[in-house]
């Protein structure tokens, strides 16, 4: 229809003569044919070539009548356009491709003249420029560009400050300071987007929200982050840190960087792996553009797929032997519990979607190790084991190359958890942003925290010893020996028995024998005693009767069955033994029942409230969340009410529960100890609640000294990674410097980053001093450099550079300069011990 219509339709230009001394008006051109008639062309076309027919002035307000009436009532012609955002996506990449390395030369000269004041005029004699119109923050203004710059005019465009919209045609431009904030604001709150940025710099500019400002921002802005992705390459590459490996090795200086004088610990690193499910991307008909990130943060499809459940599923699953353990593996998996976790709950929803979200691996202080997409799939277990194997293969290949054949001494402990919704971003530099920015700054600050909640809890081990000696607790194995009676007890109650749940069957069906038994009663008396009236009811009452005894005949067959399986040869009456004890299995099941969902509302609870202080949580979603918890709440004391009044039909009766103590309990566990129903467990030594205070007060205790220990170790590698950090940078600026003084200046820029936090990290260790409970005496040890197991990747680079020019001469005074550099670095350690410790004496 819409190709029809068109079909009909013409364009109607130049309605009006233009005379000779009109047109001269237009920057006098001349012409020897100057128009006096409209030109109408169609889409066949071949007007313009027909030429030119005069025209009386009757025909003019014919023409002018049809114009109106073609005007009044046209529609848009559109051009049919059959190619998808794919397409321009990888057409416009296709024009920028070769055009990025000119810009990062460029960027870097830009900055260079920023940081020496230097600026390009608008206009340079010789040089040919492009008129551009340059969005700024507070001002919107026309300005020239010079062309010094090669091939592409966008490199001219970066050198003078601004980025363009386009690859091709540079109408629009946005400042680099402009883009510089949008990108500190987004990486700092990922939930802005561009709209209301753009909205933003219209009010502040006072004009009105044009939305194509949207599509060039965006342009200008991914070109941005292609420059600043490539010049971290660049300095990278320029301090040893490019090899594949390297980030992931080296992500977090406190777990990584080992230390000659580090103290054993029995797990040596903590790392936690967890899945989104909010950065999903929906399926298109031909595959989408997947996700582009740096090379050392993602893991490859293909190294994902490889651990996929066919490539392993046949393998024999390792347990450990020792029965508390044993059980711990077989019971304690979640995904069996939690039904959120289950495919068959997800895979419907997730059908639809390409990529179902990000999977990442994080180390115990928030840096990101590794990031990978979550391709749609049912299958969530490749994501964990992939990102386990890139990290164990990387720590494999290192140590290889560092000759170590024996594995790392410690054990690596991973945490995985089954739900979890992060923000949703733009991931790669988001997630470097946040690293070198946000968990890196908060280093110093997370040591100080576990530093003095560890000292808090150490000085409560007086009053647990007092505890435990009122409890007759002698001995700390003593604790040790309830958790394994405990372990035992909780492994009882894994499953019911099978012929207790056919006691129960059968039970149940002789109750609603007798039941189904007394209604063929009353049925049958109402259909004896009936004497026909008005309305006659006999049908009713066969009926009913009739309805009564296949009921009867139905629930007697189910009965005979279950005899033949439990060997019943009388049948139970009530009153009888078998008929008591079935009961009481019954009502076991209704008290496990009722204790279940009354866990269920709990959990929710938690859930809920830990939501409601989620400072991503918006307005609506928390009003929703407090509705939920105030109906949660009342369906919480009917749970507890419901709980309450089986646990007085138990023999022995259960422990009765209130409100104030059920929004108490910190564990699951404290529901797992009421959930028997086969034995009284409550005058049982680890049951009661007074030892289980002192369980868990006992176990803290263990964990603060466990912690200690490792924040200590931390400190160190932190400390002795930044100063080993800043001599490092120093030294390759200084040698840039006079040859490369464009990426010698990335370096300052980078050094600088890293060097307000190591102010900060100072000033934050040196509180931990002051802390109530810190011994200097016996801790001072761990506020000093350490000496480094691994050595720089830049000063092995530098020392084959050196290595290279002196030749055989470096060869013949090999045991001097041995001597020369462990001396060099002795004096080294012992300034930078010095410099720390004046800070300490001076705080």
């Amino acid at each position: 229809m819409k190709e029809q219509r068109a079909a009909e339709e013409v364009r109607v230009l130049n309605v009006q003569p233009i005379d000779d001394d009109e047109y001269e008006g237009y920057g006098g051109y001349e012409t020897t044919n100057p128009i006096h008639l409209p030109t109408i062309l169609s889409h066949a076309g071949g007007e313009a070539e027909a030429g030119a027919k005069d025209l009386e002035e009757d025909d003019w307000e014919e023409c002018a009548d049809v114009y109106q009436e073609l005007l009044d009532g046209c529609r848009r012609i559109y051009r049919t356009d059959d190619r998808k955002r794919r397409d321009r996506l990888e057409r416009a990449y296709h024009h920028w491709a070769p055009q990025f390395d000119g810009m990062v030369d460029t960027f870097m000269t830009w900055s260079l003249n920023e940081e020496r004041g230097h600026h390009i005029p608008e206009e340079i004699e010789g040089v040919p420029s492009i008129s551009v119109t340059v969005v700024d923050v507070f001002s919107t203004t026309k300005r020239l560009i010079p062309l010094i710059d090669g091939r592409y005019q966008s490199a001219s465009m970066v050198r003078t400050g601004v980025f363009p919209s386009s690859p091709l045609r540079h109408h629009h431009a946005f400042s680099i300071r402009t883009l510089h904030l949008f990108h500190d604001l987004f990486c700092r709150c990922p939930r802005l987007s561009i709209q209301p940025f753009i909205k933003s710099l219209c009010d502040v500019q006072g004009f009105p929200f044009k939305p194509y400002l949207m599509h060039q921002f965006s342009s200008a802005y991914d070109a941005y982050l292609e420059v600043k992705s490539r010049i971290r390459k660049l300095v990278a590459q320029t301090l040893g840190r490019d090899s594949p490996n390297w980030r992931i090795l080296h992500t977090c200086p406190c777990c990584q960087n080992e230390l000659v004088e580090d103290d054993p610990l029995e797990i040596r690193m903590m790392v936690a792996m967890d899945g989104n499910d909010s950065l999903k991307r929906v399926e298109r008909r031909k595959d989408g553009l997947p996700r582009r990130g740096s090379d050392d943060y993602f893991l490859s499809r293909v190294s994902v797929d490889e651990w996929a459940e066919e490539n392993w599923k046949n393998a024999p699953v390792l347990v450990p032997q020792d029965s508390f353990q044993d059980w711990v593996w077989k019971t304690g998996r979640c995904e069996e519990k939690w039904h959120n976790a289950s495919d068959k709950n997800t895979g419907k929803s997730w059908a639809k979607f390409d990529e179902n979200g990000i999977f990442l691996l994080i180390c115990r202080h928030g840096l990101v190790l590794s990031l990978s997409d979550m391709v749609k799939s049912g299958e969530k277990a490749k994501y964990s084991l992939a990102a386990m194997y890139h990290f164990l293969e990387a720590e494999r290949q290192y140590h290889v190359s560092n000759g170590e054949e024996a594995p790392p001494k410690g054990k690596l402990c991973f945490s995985y958890d089954v739900g979890c919704t992060n923000s949703k971003t733009m991931i790669t530099e988001y997630a470097y942003h946040t690293d070198n920015f946000e968990t890196y700054g908060n280093l110093s600050k997370f040591l100080r925290n576990h530093y003095n909640q560890a000292l808090e809890i150490l000085g409560t081990a007086p009053s647990l010893r007092t505890r435990m000696h009122e409890a007759g607790i002698r001995d700390a194995r003593v604790i040790f020996q309830w958790m394994k009676e405990e372990a035992a007890y909780l492994q009882n109650l894994s499953r019911e028995p099978p012929s207790e749940t056919l006691q129960m069957e059968y039970y149940g069906k002789l109750v609603a024998l007798k039941e189904c038994q007394a209604v063929l009663k009353e049925a049958r008396h109402a259909w004896l005693s009936y004497r026909p009236g008005e309305h006659d009811q006999t049908l009713a009452l066969e009926r009913a009767q009739r309805h009564a005894q296949e009921n009867e005949r139905k629930i007697l067959a189910d009965i005979h069955a279950l005899e033949m399986k439990l060997d019943v040869r009388v049948r139970w009456t009530e009153g009888s033994k078998q008929w008591e004890e079935a009961g009481l299995l019954v009502t076991g099941a209704k008290y496990r029942r009722a204790l279940d969902k009354l866990e269920g509302l709990l959990v929710s609870r938690i859930f809920e409230l830990s939501r409601l202080n989620i400072s991503g949580t918006g307005y609506k979603m928390r009003k929703h969340l407090a509705s939920a918890l105030k109906k949660r709440s009342k369906s919480i004391q009917s749970a507890i009410i419901e709980y309450n009044t089986v646990a007085d039909k138990m023999k022995p009766k259960r422990r009765q529960v209130n409100w104030e103590e059920v929004v108490e309990y910190a564990f699951l566990s404290e529901f797992d100890i009421l959930r028997d129903t086969r034995e009284d467990i409550r005058e049982r030594p680890w049951a009661v609640p007074a030892n289980r205070v002192i369980i868990t007060q006992f176990f803290k205790v263990i964990g603060a000294e466990d912690e200690l220990s490792r924040v200590h170790q931390e400190i160190r590698r932190l400390i002795t990674y930044m100063q080993r950090e800043k001599d490092e940078l120093i030294t390759r600026e200084q040698e840039l410097i006079p040859t490369n003084p464009m990426l010698a200046l990335q370096v300052r820029n980078f050094r600088r980053e890293r060097g307000r936090f190591h102010e900060v990290h100072k000033k934050r260790l040196l509180s931990i001093t002051k802390l109530p409970g810190f011994d200097w005496s016996t801790n001072s040890k761990y506020f000093f450099p350490g000496t480094p197991l691994e050595k720089s990747n830049y000063t092995n680079l530098a020392a084959e550079a050196l290595t290279a020019d002196r030749g055989v001469e470096e060869d013949n005074n090999t045991d001097d300069d041995d001597e020369e550099e462990e001396d060099e670095e002795l004096v080294n350690r012992i300034d930078a011990f010095l410099s720390v410790a004046t800070d300490v004496l001076e705080a």
